[in-house]
């Protein structure tokens, strides 16, 4: 591997601005270990997808992250803007409220811990997911860490957008799904796996995932690995608010795929459509509306662990 410098992304804003206040320790530990490294700070949303792709286009061979997972997507989507994403080795340094990636990588969620990973690195590679959607008519392509979905969670993101608060991983989901359950309707949904297409029916939510977590610490998708080319595909059925609330604690510990109206599947392409729009998000982030396609992309990203 290269041993030149590393590029280290800080978003100061990520955990409510907690990032900010933690970098001078995190600073210390980094000049105290003689590390080479260039620390790049966003300024607004959008700025470490643009601080990635300079960094790799400098020729940077490892770009490492301080953030949440909404600043490790950016840092990815802004990696695959160029010709040296399958080159780069990204490190993520989880600073952030949901910190879903690093639970998947089992990753220290403790920042000063996680950096310590960089003094000796060891890598390996591992799949990412890629949305194909629409936005304003403009086909676009999204790459992802975690998980996607379209419906309820996705509309719990769209909430925690317009709603910003201090709370953090399970709390945060918890305050914006109960903005949105009583007034959900399910949709008509058809799910086309692998071409074929498998089912057509009223759903509450479908995630398509990467990773075992998503949602600030739930066990959506247990079986689920990083190395096998492959997507889990968990599905919420036709299933009543009230239904469903009383079964969402299941989901932290991964038995929720053990309730009649949840469906589990895997693919490494999954096209969802539905007869009326439904709200998409990828890794937490806002991406638009159905009908989408998901894929795999296995072995995309070199990371480390």
């Amino acid at each position: 591997m290269n041993n030149g410098p590393i590029a280290l992304i800080v978003n100061p804003a990520s955990a409510g601005g907690a990032t900010g206040k933690r970098w001078p320790a995190l600073k210390h530990l980094l000049d105290n270990s003689g590390l080479r490294y260039e620390p790049m700070f966003t300024e607004r949303r959008g700025h470490a997808a643009e601080l990635a792709r300079q960094a790799a286009e400098q020729g940077y061979r490892m770009i490492a992250a301080v953030g949440g997972d909404g600043t490790f997507h950016q840092v990815v989507n802004g990696l695959a803007q160029t010709e040296a994403m399958g080159h780069v080795v990204f490190g993520a340094i989880p600073s952030g409220t949901g910190n879903d990636f690093a639970r998947n990588l089992r990753i220290p969620r403790d920042p000063q811990q996680a950096c310590k990973r960089l003094f000796e690195p060891k890598i390996r590679r591992i799949d990412v997911g890629a949305v194909e959607h629409d936005v304003a008519g403009e086909k676009r392509r999204t790459l992802f860490l975690s998980a996607a979905g379209a419906g309820l969670d996705a509309a719990v993101v769209v909430t925690r957008a317009r709603y910003p608060t201090m709370l953090r991983g399970r709390a945060v989901y918890a305050f914006c799904l109960f903005r949105n359950i009583f007034g959900y309707r399910n949709s008509e949904v058809s799910l086309v796996l692998d071409g074929k297409e498998l089912w057509s029916k009223r759903v509450k939510m479908i995630v398509v995932s990467n990773g075992q977590y998503f949602g600030g610490g739930m066990k959506i998708a247990p079986k689920a690995d990083y190395a096998d080319g492959r997507l889990d595909v968990v599905t919420v059925g036709d299933i009543g608010n009230l239904a469903f609330l009383l079964a969402l604690p299941s989901v932290y510990t991964g038995s929720h795929l053990g309730h009649p109206k949840v469906e589990a599947c895997r693919a490494g392409e999954v096209e969802i459509r539905s007869r009326e729009e439904l709200p998409l998000q990828a890794d937490g982030e806002i991406l638009g509306h159905t009908p989408c396609t998901i894929r795999t992309l296995p072995g995309a990203l070199a990371v480390l662990t």
